[in-house]
């Protein structure tokens, strides 16, 4: 668990001053899209091959959105050949995505800008969204990469589904793929790059069981969705029923699960959709999503995973029916 949600003292809690080691780690924290920095337009020269980029204009009938051009196939087959070297966008703790997840981003520092131009020539749009923390933060993630300045936890594969050119920089949407290890970080400058592998589940020792709960979950997912509609649409709606499709396509850019059984990598897609705010969440209830979050992703096992969501919509069902 990140200490960083634990206990006041980690450096991401912290206002003030940072140490020496801590300004090293404050340089590559950025809370997007809230970072207040001064903004770099496109037309500075690092910028300049990002604002010719096909990618950068949108047509009205969505010619712009990544997953309509089959860059979802050429992810998958990307994703098979093992370890790759990838860009990774850093955040704070409060900030971590999970797979499933949607995400929408102002770039507009000039790093990011080229960060950004990287990820659009990688085969399948893909980049990685890790949280940044002290060197000497206790945290149960297995998928971290340490360094004397910091560590980069909860690295989770993101691909971009659209971008589109903005007066100051990009307005972009990412979406959560699955969990990667970080074997070593290869750049820091101008942005963090570092070597990469994916991360799936081990197949289930028990494959009837995790069925039958995955039934339950599902069943739990239908009665929120239900409940779901009939609320006012807002951006927690749209992210809930999107996050539920992405559970459900047949085109699957990562596998979840080493399982052979499609049914079962289904189920474990299930659980990291069930982890979302629900519509009129209360403070309390999206604090808990953060940190079940946090907990799946350093879990490496789908049937936990899939009790922790069950538990997790339950609660949320019922809250959703004293409204």
């Amino acid at each position: 668990m990140l200490a960083s949600l634990r206990s006041p003292d980690s450096l991401l809690c912290r206002t003030g001053p940072c140490s020496s080691a801590g300004n090293s780690l404050a340089s590559h924290i950025r809370c997007l899209p809230h970072n207040p920095v001064l903004p770099v337009r496109l037309n500075s020269t690092r910028t300049r091959a990002l604002s010719n980029s096909r990618f950068l204009y949108l047509h009205n009938d969505g010619a712009g959105d990544l997953e309509r051009q089959g860059t979802v196939t050429q992810a998958k087959e990307a994703s098979r050949h093992g370890v790759r070297e990838l860009p990774c966008l850093p955040f704070a703790a409060h900030e971590v995505l999970v797979p499933g997840q949607t995400k929408q981003l102002h770039l507009y520092e000039a790093r990011y800008l080229e960060l950004l131009t990287e990820a659009l020539t990688q085969p399948g749009n893909l980049f990685c969204h890790v949280v940044v923390e002290h060197p000497n933060a206790i945290n149960q993630c297995p998928s971290a990469c340490r360094t004397a300045d910091f560590q980069l936890v909860l690295p989770c594969l993101v691909q971009l589904v659209k971008v589109q050119r903005q007066e100051v920089g990009a307005l972009v949407t990412i979406r959560g793929e699955g969990r990667v290890r970080l074997l070593e970080l290869t750049d820091e400058q101008p942005y963090l790059r570092a070597k990469a592998e994916p991360l799936a589940d081990p197949a289930p020792a028990d494959p009837a069981c995790l069925r039958q709960e995955g039934a339950r979950l599902e069943a739990l997912i239908a009665d929120v969705s239900t409940l779901v509609t009939k609320l006012p649409r807002t951006i927690d709606t749209r992210a809930w029923q999107a996050a539920i499709r992405w559970a459900n396509a047949t085109r699957r850019p990562v596998l979840t699960s080493q399982s052979e059984d499609p049914e079962l990598d289904r189920v474990g897609r299930l659980a990291w959709a069930a982890l979302h705010e629900l519509p009129y969440s209360c403070a309390a209830s999206r604090h808990d999503v953060l940190r079940q979050r946090i907990i799946a992703m350093e879990t490496g096992d789908t049937y936990t995973r899939v009790a922790q969501a069950i538990v997790l919509l339950a609660a949320g069902r019922a809250n959703a029916c004293e409204m």
